[in-house]
């Protein structure tokens, strides 16, 4: 009887088919596997089973079986049917086991039609994987470290530019030739490193040397196998050509980083390459220099001669430009006709300045673009690290405020704000640096300038004056600090302040029952555009409890050019409170007649520099005197700004100037001064000219027929060592303890500000160290000082020698002995210098 209980159950259990036969073929048992396999059950082997299993049951096929009863296993393939009739390829064995009576033989059936369909599917997959590869670029190799030998895909060969027919199985030191040489000892590394650490694999970017010697990017990716023991022996891994990537890859970043029209460097890259200095240069005792070009009023060549000319300015400015660098520095265009340079290894302000001359040199020679011929200057501004700042904002910052200044004087010239510069650099950085904690410090204050009836000396109005008192440099003026507060956005926030303490000191003199004149205060531009401006207006007045018509606003002509519906109609709102409206420093810069016609001023001031300049200028004269009579006929009040000789006096007199405003009749002075001032109601003119100079030192000195022009050096402050560079003075006195200047750059009277004076006398070089022990000031551009040297009896013996030498040849009337005279007037002199 059959049945599955004859089976060792390691054979019940066997995966595959399995059944034993009689000598006659016929079923004697069978296994899970047959009846799950094959569906056939017990009923279904009538016949012998060779006969009803196998498919067209052949002569061969009952040739194995009898070779298996006489004791010889046999293997052989054919095809077998299913219960329902469906045929299978199958592996049959046949294996003869000896039993007491006879022999049995045991058959192993094995479904080989999954066998065959992995065999196609392998062949399907190759197949696929060459065409994947010569798709993807992608090359499969095997490196054999027991043999030394490596084998390669068809695509690994065809990357290295290997023949398909050519005979290949390098040795890894054969292999690693194909590595380019740069390239060679880091993927080596890499190699040796993963097998000696038992890493699993490691990854590279290399470049390869093809067999026609064409260089192709590649990455490379590789796995390291071990064997049994933990012994690396195999590497396995693929290649792929990435060069076309690479290059649109280097494309995409050149253009990301580059300016499309001149190819240089763009904002992007200045800005990271910046940002990599200053974190490098951190921790270095060195130096360098941000420098930002602006090509001066190159927005008259776009509009009179069109974009593309502009253009093409801009490619042959880089070019020129870009001669003066060095390897490591960097010059970019920032974005119109703004560039920005990066001085990396700075040696000294002076070769800094050397550069940026150049630079300006540069372009004197006319730029001849299609049939024009065209002249282009520009203006830099030039700031330090670490000086003028520790981090990219502040060195832009500061870059752009040196920018400013140049522009401010009048273009074409560079300026250096670092404190490696002048002394006026030094300033102006310190005080940036100081401006906002100077705000939170409540170190500004307010002083008043008396406005006074040209021809009575009656005090009818005063302009308030902000003035900063800066810890080391003393009373700051606002010329010096407001530029800065403009390009930190301070204008609003001290422009406040001022309207603040204006109507809280109007309110304190009512209240005191003094005499009051109307205060004229400057707003800038930004509060036009500030919504909530009038409603802050109206409150401050109020909660002052003054009268709107106790104030005056004095605007610039700067303040409503691009802005004019919004500008015009604040001033109407304002009028309508009851304050004045003032138009200040009318005449210069953007000032136009059209203006007078469109805006309802009640005050035009006209510029100081006319007012100064109208006894040696006709033109300068005339101009004051047709903006006096165009004011007068427009039923506008005029005043005269900078009135500072009697010269001055008799002349606007003369004109019917309705009001002057003056050093001849008061400088600012502070609160309490202004007070004094008030009370007296009527001012006596005190002209500068007609002063004595009181000596203020013991010893003999001599006046110098024309002022001695000199440079001064600020060598220490607050006991901190300084080095600076040069700032022109012009010496009028000196003696053996001392000197008299005068300088445009204002200092404090301390004694722990030390300076240095170099200047030529007789040819002889002299330098003269002091401290300022007094100061007055001329008029608002130009401070006078008094110097105590700082000397040792050596050096006050050889200056005594030298200044008597000369006092004796000043006696000779027909010639001077030789200094370095200023002959010209000295307010024009200063006018002049650009710092």
């Amino acid at each position: 009887m059959v049945s599955e209980e004859d089976f060792h159950p390691l054979i019940n259990d066997h995966l595959n088919s399995v059944i034993k036969l009689d000598i006659e073929g016929n079923l004697i048992s069978y296994n899970k596997a047959f009846i799950n396999q094959f569906g056939f059950m017990e009923q279904d082997f009538k016949k012998p089973f060779l006969t009803t299993f196998f498919d067209n049951y052949s002569n061969d096929q009952k040739r194995f079986f009898d070779i298996a009863l006489l004791g010889n296993m046999q293997t052989f393939n054919t095809v077998g049917l299913h219960r329902d009739g469906k045929p299978i390829n199958i592996n049959v064995k046949f294996i003869p086991v000896k039993t007491k009576e006879s022999t049995d033989v045991y058959v192993i059936l094995k479904n080989i039609a999954d066998l065959k369909e992995q065999e196609r599917e392998l062949l399907l997959f190759k197949d696929n994987l060459d065409k994947i590869e010569v798709l993807g670029n992608i090359g499969t190799f095997h490196y054999d470290m027991i043999n030394d030998t490596t084998y390669s895909s068809k695509q690994h060969r065809v990357i290295l530019g290997i023949n398909e027919d050519e005979d290949f199985s390098p040795t890894l030191k054969q292999l690693l030739l194909f590595i380019h040489s740069d390239d060679h000892p880091r993927f080596e590394e890499k190699f040796q490193q993963a097998v000696k650490n038992n890493e699993s694999g490691f990854h590279i970017e290399c470049r390869i040397v093809r067999q026609d010697q064409t260089i192709r990017h590649t990455y490379v990716r590789a796995e390291v196998l071990v064997n049994e023991q933990g012994v690396p022996n195999r590497v396995i891994g693929f290649i792929k050509d990435i060069t076309e990537q690479k290059v649109l890859s280097e494309k995409v970043r050149h253009l990301s980083y580059h300016d499309y029209l001149t190819n240089l460097p763009n904002r992007r890259m200045f800005d990271e390459k910046l940002q990599q200095l200053t974190a490098e240069f951190m921790s270095k005792d060195n130096k360098f220099a941000v420098m930002i070009l602006d090509i001066d009023r190159f927005k008259y060549i776009n509009d009179t001669l069109g974009h593309p000319i502009g253009d093409k300015v801009l490619v042959q400015v880089s070019a020129r430009l870009s001669k003066f660098l060095a390897t490591d520095d960097l010059l970019a265009r920032l974005g119109g006709d703004e560039f920005g340079v990066l001085i990396v290894n700075l040696e000294s302000i002076e070769s800094m300045k050397k550069i940026a001359s150049s630079m300006l040199d540069c372009l004197k020679e006319p730029f001849l673009i299609n049939e024009y011929k065209l002249y282009v200057t520009a203006s830099i501004g030039i700031s330090v690290f670490p000086h003028d700042g520790v981090n990219s904002h502040e060195l832009i910052r500061n870059a752009d405020i040196a920018l400013y200044r140049v522009e401010e004087r009048g273009r074409n010239n560079f300026k250096v704000i670092s404190p490696l510069g002048s002394i006026e650099s030094f300033k102006s950085f310190s005080l940036g640096r100081d401006l906002i904690k100077a705000l939170e410090n409540n170190e500004m204050v307010l002083y008043y300038q008396p406005r006074v009836d040209t021809n009575t000396g009656k005090i009818m109005s005063a302009e308030a004056l902000i003035r900063w008192e800066h810890p080391e440099w003393g009373l700051v003026s606002p010329a010096e600090f407001l530029p800065l507060a403009e390009e930190n956005g301070l204008m609003i926030q001290i422009d406040d302040w001022v309207l603040k303490e204006v109507c809280n000191q109007m309110k304190k003199w009512k209240e005191e029952i003094l005499w009051t004149v109307p205060i004229s205060i400057n707003i800038s531009a930004a509060h036009f555009l500030k919504q909530d401006w009038l409603d802050t207006i109206e409150e401050t007045i109020q909660e002052a409890g003054i009268s709107p018509c106790d104030l005056e606003f004095e605007i610039t002509e700067s303040s409503f050019l691009n802005n004019e519906e919004i500008v015009k109609n604040t001033i109407y709102s304002l009028r309508e409170m009851g304050i004045n409206i003032s138009l200040d420093d009318f005449g210069k810069g953007y000032s136009s007649l059209s203006s007078l016609a469109q805006f309802p001023f009640d005050v035009i001031k006209i510029d100081k520099s006319f007012i100064q300049n109208m006894l040696i200028s006709k033109q300068n004269f005339f101009i004051a005197k047709s903006i006096i009579h165009l004011a007068k006929d427009l039923h506008i009040k005029v005043v005269a700004e900078g009135v500072e000789t009697l010269e001055h006096l008799k002349v606007l007199r003369n004109e019917e100037c309705y009001q002057i405003q003056g050093y001849l009749f008061s400088r600012p002075v502070p609160v309490k001064e202004f007070e004094l001032l008030l009370q007296k109601k009527i001012l006596k003119p005190d002209d500068p000219k007609m002063k004595d100079k009181q000596s203020q030192r013991k010893y003999y000195r001599i006046n110098f027929p024309y002022p001695v022009a000199a440079n001064m050096r600020l060598l220490a402050i607050a006991g901190q060592e300084m080095q600076l560079g040069k700032s022109s003075v012009l010496i009028e006195d000196m003696s053996i303890g001392g000197l008299r200047y005068l300088s445009t750059l204002k200092l404090p009277v301390r004694d722990d500000i030390i300076l240095e004076f170099e200047t030529q006398i007789m040819n002889e070089t002299i330098r003269l160290k002091g401290h300022i022990i007094w100061k007055e000031e001329v008029n608002d551009e130009i401070s006078e000082y008094g110097i105590e040297f700082i000397i040792d009896e050596n050096e006050r013996t050889n200056l005594d020698k030298l200044l008597n030498t000369f006092t004796i040849l000043m006696k000779n009337p027909t010639t001077l002995p030789q200094y370095n005279m200023v002959v010209e007037d000295k307010f024009q002199y200063f006018r002049k210098i650009k710092y």
